[in-house]
């Protein structure tokens, strides 16, 4: 935690800035450590202990995302494979965006070794009944996990994919119109898929056109709710994407200290427990959790005496040239 919130270059700067809390003045004994499956099942329960505070009610937006922390497979590893370019895993979470005193804003779903796929991550998810409403991209779009929600009262927003959409308008609720810089070119009650599917939930569909072209299609439980209203709050899932570039631009997360699988899953938990005690220390949290948390973050940097510019990687000493290297040149 010490070396994501002070952004140490590596394993050897931790031994020399951390190495009698650590016990150890020997940096390559730390790798190994990082790996032991009980240094992850220790860090994953404190992560738990916070997140049963995790308990978001009506009316508020919870993201939900994937986020990945991988690696190039040139690189010595003992990863899984991710694509043909690189290896490691990910997570997959629900962020609040507006977080509450007392109240944890994230729930980890899932820790995936490997490649995975939003929706079938989700088939094993319970999300809260008759509780928040979940903002989801394209990568949750399943009608199957739609129906689910409906028939467990789960509020959603769900982004669609346009080239797969079929639907059958069963009432119309606005007609086609501008709205700021978007033409929204369906408002109704739709149901969604095509005629053979055994699965067509009805659900809230407002289909939108951007000023690039680009269509945002979004389905929801919502009937109620005015086209405006879903467009805006949708648009608030951005927030989960900002959440990500905190753990790895600003908190550090993207300076790998262990290049093994369990080592990556340690380190996302560590970076998460890191975001959260942060979260927990503020005592009146008012506004974006985002913006709670890089707060909170440059004045406890501040009070180290520390800097906030921070590029990633870009601090890490650079590796000694080997003899066959210099024989080359």
């Amino acid at each position: 935690m010490v070396a994501l919130v002070t952004r140490l270059s590596g394993l050897r700067a931790v031994v020399a800035r951390c190495g009698d809390r650590l016990q150890t003045d020997n940096f390559s004994s730390l790798a190994p450590a990082m790996e032991r499956r009980s240094f992850v099942t220790f860090v994953k329960r404190m992560v738990g202990i916070l997140e049963s505070t995790h308990a978001p009610g009506e009316g508020e937006f919870v993201a939900i995302d994937g986020m990945a922390v991988t690696l190039p497979k040139t690189q010595r590893h003992n990863c899984a494979k991710f694509n043909n370019k690189t290896v490691g895993g990910g997570v997959v979470w629900a962020y609040m965006v507006h977080a509450t005193r007392g109240m944890c804003p994230v729930r980890i779903l899932d820790v995936i070794h490997g490649a995975w796929h939003d929706g079938t991550v989700m088939r094993g998810i319970e999300l809260i009944r008759n509780g928040p409403t979940y903002l989801m991209d394209r990568g949750f779009c399943c009608y199957t996990l739609i129906q689910k929600w409906l028939d467990d009262s789960v509020h959603f927003i769900v982004r669609l994919r346009k080239r797969s959409l079929c639907y059958d308008v069963l009432k119309k609720v606005g007609e086609p119109r501008r709205w700021g810089n978007k033409s929204i070119l369906v408002d109704a009650v739709a149901r969604v898929g095509v005629a053979t599917r055994k699965v067509r939930p009805v659900v809230r569909l407002v289909i939108a056109q951007l000023p690039s072209g680009e269509y945002l299609i979004v389905a929801s439980d919502h009937m109620d709710w005015s086209a405006a209203r879903l467009l805006d709050a949708y648009r608030q899932r951005n927030e989960i994407e900002r959440f990500h570039r905190f753990l790895k631009d600003t908190l550090g997360l993207a300076h790998l200290y262990n290049f093994d699988q369990s080592g990556i899953e340690f380190l996302i938990y560590t970076a998460l427990l890191s975001a959260m005690l942060l979260f927990f220390c503020d005592e009146h949290p008012d506004g974006e959790t985002i913006e709670i948390l890089h707060r909170l973050l440059r004045l406890l940097r501040h009070e180290l005496g520390l800097g906030i510019t921070w590029k990633r990687n870009t601090v890490a000493a650079r590796r000694s040239k080997t003899k066959s290297e210099n024989n080359k040149e």
